[in-house]
């Protein structure tokens, strides 16, 4: 396990925000997947899907901010 994936497990277990923001991104996913199933998307649809994208996108720069934060914290 690396030295990242080790800080996110910490942060799962011990950051209330880290930990909100990881089941936002799961579900993101998640919904991703199932739009990617479709073989035909609506305009809407495809909206929806580039929608999801950048919410999902924006929920991992948070994590990584605070995976940074946190790394900096412990170096210091």
């Amino acid at each position: 396990m690396s030295e990242e994936e080790r800080m996110k497990e910490y942060l799962l277990q011990h950051d209330d925000e880290f930990r909100r923001l990881d089941e936002k991104h799961k579900k993101y996913d998640k919904d991703l997947r199932e739009i990617a199933d479709s073989l035909f998307l609506t305009p809407d649809q495809e909206r929806g899907k580039i929608k999801l994208k950048k919410m999902k996108l924006l929920v991992k720069d948070q994590m990584q901010e605070i995976i940074d934060s946190y790394c900096k914290t412990i170096k210091t």
